[in-house]
Formats: structure tokens, C-alpha cells, sequence
């Protein structure tokens, strides 16, 4: 039988140093993907947010001035009310 001799760490002390290096650089990359993603995200959710919701008053105003059911001096009254 031969003996197997080894000096330092050896082939797999090596790999596992190189496996954790890895490992945290794996990490940190996901964390960095995690992080713009969630940036992302949020502004998407602002600018919905900002964005400039439909009056819906005025709808209905404009639908009963165009019925008829109100005159043009109330459309306007109503119209300077709401805006």
C-alpha cells in the first residue's frame, strides 16, 4: 500500500475556499438583483400613485349637460364648482 501524502490544505481545503468565496459573491449579486427589483417596484407604485385619477363628477356632468337635463348656465356653475 502506498501512502497518500498532502501539504496544507489540500485539493478540497482549496475547492472550499473557493466555493465560499463564490457563495458570498452569489449572494451578494442575488441580494443587488433583490434590491433593484424592489426599486423598480416602488416607482412603478409612485408613479400610479401620481397619476391623475378621472373626475368622476364631472363625468356625470358633462353626461346630464349633453341629456339636456341642465342648462349651460348650470353646467358652467357646477363645472367651476368641481374644478
Amino acid at each position: 500500500m502506498s501512502k497518500a501524502y498532502t501539504i496544507g490544505f489540500g485539493i478540497s481545503g482549496c475547492l472550499g475556499v473557493i466555493y465560499l468565496i463564490f457563495g458570498i459573491i452569489s449572494a451578494a449579486g442575488v441580494d443587488v438583483l433583490l434590491g433593484i427589483i424592489l426599486l423598480v417596484v416602488a416607482a412603478i407604485l409612485v408613479k400610479l400613485a401620481n397619476r391623475k385619477k378621472p373626475n368622476l363628477a364631472l363625468d356625470v356632468l358633462k353626461e346630464r349637460y349633453a341629456k339636456g337635463e341642465i342648462t349651460k348656465d348650470e353646467y358652467d356653475l357646477k363645472k367651476s364648482d368641481l374644478e
